[in-house]
Parts: C-alpha cells; structure tokens; sequence
C-alpha cells in the first residue's frame, strides 16, 4: 500500500469479499463461558473460522448461532444472505433429524451446486447457488474438517470473488514416512519443513484438532494408494502460514 500510495494509487484494486457465519447446533455456546453444563461444547469452529477469513482477504461482517430447528436455521441463513457476499455455515449439513441447513438453503431459493464430495475429512461438504452464484458454503461441524473445507472450497469462492486469481498456492513436498491407502482422498493437516520433507501426525478422526496443532498445511493423499516414504505429495500451506525451519 505505501508503494501504491508513493505513485498516486488511493483506492484499493482488489475487492474485499464479506462473509457471514452461521453456526449451528443447540450445544454451541461462546467461548468466554467459564463453566459448561452437560453436553454444551465452546464454539472454537466459529472463533478458528473468523481467523481463516481474514487469511483468505475477506471480511466477517456478520456472526450467528442458529438452534437446532428450521424454522430458526432459515431466519439466521436469510439474515446472512442480506448482510454478506457469502454465508458459510457450520455443521447441520448431514442427514440427521437435528440437521437443518438442507432443507432451509432450498427454502430460502438456494439450489446445489455441491452436495457432497468423496474426501476425508469433510464428505458433507456442500455449495449452494442463488441467482446464479455460490452465495451459502455449508461445511461440517467437526473441526478438522471445518479446516480442511474451509481452505478447499471457501478460500477459492472468496478469491473469485475479490476478482482475483481462484488457484490456491499448492506445493510439493515428499513424505516422511509412509502411509496406507484410504478409500477416500484424503487431505490430512500435516507438516512441510524447509527440507520438503512433509511429516503427517497421527489422528483420532476429524473431532481431533490437537493434532493439527503444530501443522502449518494440509496434504494431499491420493484414494486407494499405498505412499511410501519419500513419495512426492501436494500440499497446501494455511493462509498466512510460515513453513518452520525446525520441521522435518
């Protein structure tokens, strides 16, 4: 900006997307409660979410909790719809009877885009179009894949809408052990050193966040593949990640 500013260039060129959250689910309660009562779990998605926007170049205009019922889930995803370039919503995207986000995208005019991808973490991932465009990205609740979707999908839609190149920043990089095959793609937080060299912590499932702690990307295994040690991999780094000289 002080470079532009040194040659008459005022005004910003790029666009700045807005986004709006909506998490749902009657057990989600801020993070600043002190004490839980049984079945209540802090709302870490919306707080970790809120970040990675601001990574991907776009602004959170808008944040709410919608309920466990539809009626509730439209009103908070049409009140978003008003305020925001994109809603994206998290959890109530699956098949149960508490998931709601479904049938209220179709309510409220959306039709699918995507509904639903062959990857882990992340399979209920789904894109909704209003009048021609993704405007309601629904990621799932689990907060692994709540990082995994949010880079794949939100972060393109975001740069596409800012008018700005869609490609993500995606490297290559060659494991550090080996891994067993998966019938799914799979796209697992991981490390990537200065060496290239990629390391990839074990995990519980997507409800396991602590492992992706100290990770600084996420890679890409192949379905239905044996990858031994040393095999060249993709990997997407996080936005405003910085690849740690101490990594393997």
């Amino acid at each position: 900006m002080g470079l532009a500013a040194t040659v008459g260039m005022v005004r910003p060129l790029v666009r700045t997307a807005s986004v709006a959250l909506v998490s749902t689910g009657d057990e989600l309660v801020p993070p600043s409660r002190s004490t839980l009562e049984h079945g209540q779990i802090r709302n870490g998605n919306g707080v970790m979410l809120k970040q990675l926007m601001r990574g991907f170049g776009a602004r959170v205009v808008h944040e709410t909790t919608a309920p466990d019922d539809l009626d509730s889930t439209i009103e908070a995803i049409g009140a978003a719809l008003e305020q925001a370039d994109l809603v994206v919503t998290i959890g109530g995207i699956s098949a149960g009877d508490r998931d709601h986000v479904a049938p209220a995208v179709q309510r409220l005019g959306g039709h699918w885009a995507l509904r639903g991808a062959s990857i882990q973490p992340g399979k209920p991932i789904a894109a909704v179009t209003i009048d021609s465009r993704i405007r309601v990205l629904c990621l799932p609740g689990n907060p692994v894949s709540v990082l995994a979707t949010a880079h794949l999908f939100a972060w393109p839609v975001l740069l596409k809408a800012s008018g700005t190149p869609s490609d993500l920043p995606w490297r290559t990089g060659r494991l550090a052990d080996s891994i067993g095959p998966s019938r799914r793609e799979r796209f697992r937080p991981a490390v990537l050193g200065t060496s290239g060299r990629i390391r990839v912590p074990a995990w519980a499932g997507s409800g396991d966040m602590a492992h992706a702690a100290m990770s600084n990307g996420l890679v890409q295994l192949p379905a239905s593949t044996t990858l031994g040690q040393d095999a060249s991999v993709r990997f997407l780094p996080y936005a405003g990640s910085t690849i740690d000289p101490e990594s393997p």
